[in-house]
């Protein structure tokens, strides 16, 4: 059976978007066919794990809004930034937030949670299917190549009824600056003090061992061919790829599957700051599945455009309401309704600068 129309659709949108990003070209116009008699034009830019659900929403809610112009231009969550210190942009997506110092310098700009996601640790065993564990030691090892191969005793011991092969270990990770791997890493450093001290977290690091690869579905078609492969991927990309993921050990010492309840349950472990910002790298709770984040659309305190505001405000409401369905379509976690409750009061506050 085919694929549904949008699946595909979303699913081209998101290897364009990969694929663009790579060479930080990428220029993308909502919608396509305008025919609004007064637009509004809007410009934003940034990159996040939830890049692809972005263009869905801007792709849906331009369709319902002819008036509305917007040009995203995706490269990282550090140039979104620098765009709005700039005034370059109305608005900038980033899932490592903003510090103090940044949005002091792009004149206080807020942080407004959007949306929600989460990472599997995806392998390829000949045979294996989904009863793999990884303790918190065993994945911060692999990463840091201290453990080469599949049949080590020490994966041997916490999995005794695996027919584990003697496989070589082949780390695949992102080669560029993503969201996806600020998430890891942060994750590694909570777990594991030689990776933090070692490597560290952030969107791009120096990885111990491994290949390097660029888009996601890169890691994905590269993993299918490597006996013997692990990678870290965003869940989004199992509505198009048939991967194996590992039960993570989290903090309780349990080991879970990322599922809509284990992911919510990471999250809602999470207190948000006066700033709408947090990070849970290592959540507590007996069912809390570790490798969870939130993502933020950077707005401006004020505009001087009361045109301007009231479509930047109305797309993120649409966006916190009418398109978290959406995200849980496209493999993301809609936010908590407290969360959500949060986001659009700081959505309000903006306000038209006199």
């Amino acid at each position: 059976m085919s694929a549904p129309s949008s699946l595909r659709r979303r699913s081209a949108l998101r290897s364009l978007l990969a694929a663009c990003a790579g060479m930080g070209i990428a220029q993308q116009v909502y919608p396509p066919v305008l025919r609004a008699q007064a637009p509004v034009r809007l410009s934003a830019s940034g990159l996040s794990f939830a890049t692809p659900l972005y263009s869905s929403w801007f792709e849906s809610y331009g369709g319902e809004h002819p008036e509305l112009r917007l040009t995203y231009t995706p490269g990282s969550f550090s140039q979104g930034i620098e765009d709005l210190r700039l005034g370059r942009v109305d608005f900038a997506m980033s899932d490592a937030g903003i510090s103090e110092d940044e949005a002091r310098a792009s004149g206080g700009v807020v942080a407004i949670p959007i949306v929600a996601g989460a990472m599997g640790i995806a392998y390829n065993l000949p045979g294996i299917e989904e009863n793999l564990r990884l303790s918190r030691r065993l994945l911060s090892e692999i990463y840091l190549g201290e453990i080469r191969a599949w049949n080590d005793e020490r994966i041997a011991e916490l999995n005794p009824q695996v027919p584990l092969p003697s496989l070589p270990i082949t780390v695949l990770y992102r080669g560029v600056a993503h969201g996806h791997n600020q998430i890891l890493t942060r994750y590694l450093s909570a777990i594991s003090r030689d990776w933090a001290t070692q490597v560290g977290a952030g969107p791009s690091v120096e990885w111990p061992v491994g290949e390097a690869m660029g888009a996601q579905e890169d890691l994905a078609r590269r993993l299918a061919l490597t006996f013997g492969g692990i990678t870290a991927v965003g869940l989004e990309l199992m509505l198009e790829s048939p991967l194996i993921l590992a039960r993570l050990q989290n903090r309780m010492g349990k080991f879970i599957r990322p599922t809509p309840i284990t992911i919510t349950s990471g999250l809602t472990t999470l207190e948000l700051g006066e700033d709408r910002q947090g990070f849970v790298a290592d959540p507590p709770g007996e069912e809390s599945y570790p490798l969870v984040s939130y993502t933020w659309i950077l707005a401006y305190p004020t505009y001087g455009d009361a045109a301007k505001l009231e479509m930047i405000q109305d797309l993120l409401r649409w966006c916190l309401t009418e398109g978290q369905p959406l995200a849980a379509e496209s493999g993301f976690v809609p936010l908590p309704a407290s969360v959500v409750e949060i986001a659009q009061a700081a959505l309000d506050a903006i306000s038209v600068s006199t």
